[in-house]
């Protein structure tokens, strides 16, 4: 049996083959987007954007340090300070004062006698005109004492070169000044001009009549090797005991600076001298000149601080800061350190 079928036209049998190469074409180019996306899948990441390196800001150099000005306060007798001020047509000028001696007072025959619990001392100076003139004036003296208390001028008799005086660049006047102090406290003669202290130096215990330490009886002589030429000093229980701790530590320095050893020794030198005893301790002191404090104060009871100048003989100078501990008008021991 021959059985007959329909059969589409041509036209719609050539475009099912075309639709249908179409799709077979999608098809296999979609599973190679999908094959490529699962092969090599892509991130999106965010990257810093880019910047110039970082320049540090350039800083400007240190300035140097200001120069620490000289203090011209605490020097020894025997020291010049340069004092810089103006004339009467308000020019600059420069002149020096210095300090020659500081003595006790002799009263003349018209002189009333000195107070009790006074001491009355006689101070011998020298102005030097150096640019423009300078007016001595002993009326510009002082003394102060470590608590602040400062005294005038006593009415005494004596001449003095010194009243209301003009001098010219170059020319010198000396004169003595007549000052004050409490008997048993040392202090400090003060130098006024007309803007207040300039200058000040520490006043001598021996000037207010302090006894010196009494000197060592002299070695016997034997077989023996002789003693050491210098002995160190015996306590001096009848000199007065200074008032505070500042008045020892200034008169340590002041004694140390007139050479007088003994009485340094006795303020408390036996307590620093680091056990090497009296002699190997003036030993040390065999190139100093003079030691002045430049400026001191106290921390507390007992505890006094202290900047130092010491001048040596070759014409250097040492500086020092430091602090004392002070105990029954005597120092007990120090912690000093030298900064130049």
């Amino acid at each position: 049996m021959t059985t007959t079928g329909s059969r589409r036209p041509l036209w719609q049998r050539t475009w099912v083959r075309v639709t249908g190469s179409i799709a077979a074409l999608a098809l296999v180019a979609g599973a190679g987007a999908a094959g490529t996306a699962l092969a090599s899948p892509h991130t999106a990441t965010t990257r810093p954007a880019a910047t110039a390196p970082a320049h540090p800001k350039a800083k400007a150099p240190a300035r140097p340090a200001a120069p620490k000005p000289t203090s011209t306060f605490g020097f020894a007798v025997g020291q010049t300070v340069t004092i810089h001020g103006t004339d009467d047509n308000e020019h600059p000028t420069t002149f020096t004062v210095r300090v020659n001696s500081i003595k006790p007072w002799t009263p003349g025959p018209y002189d009333d006698p000195v107070p009790a619990g006074k001491r009355y001392i006689t101070a011998n100076v020298t102005y030097r005109a150096i640019t423009g003139p300078a007016y001595p004036n002993a009326l510009d003296w002082e003394t102060k004492t470590p608590n602040g208390q400062t005294y005038d001028q006593p009415g005494v008799s004596g001449d003095t070169s010194l009243s209301s005086n003009t001098i010219q660049a170059g020319a010198l006047a000396t004169g003595d000044v007549y000052l004050q102090l409490p008997a048993e406290t040392t202090g400090m003669l003060v130098y006024s001009n007309g803007l207040g202290e300039a200058a000040s130096w520490a006043v001598p215990g021996s000037a207010l009549g302090r006894s010196p330490a009494p000197a060592a009886a002299p070695a016997a002589q034997t077989a023996t090797p002789a003693a050491p030429a210098q002995q160190a000093p015996a306590p001096a229980p009848t000199s007065p005991q200074l008032s505070n701790g500042v008045s020892v530590v200034l008169q340590f320095y002041q004694d140390l600076t007139n050479h007088d050893y003994g009485s340094a020794w006795n303020l408390g030198g036996r307590n620093l001298n680091g056990g090497v005893g009296y002699s190997a301790w003036v030993a040390g002191y065999a190139t100093t000149a003079s030691i002045a404090v430049t400026s001191y104060g106290t921390w507390g009871s007992g505890t006094v601080w202290t900047h130092l100048s010491a001048a040596q003989t070759d014409g250097t100078v040492k500086t020092y800061d430091g602090t004392y501990t002070v105990a029954g008008g005597m120092i007990v021991s120090a912690h000093m350190t030298q900064t130049s």
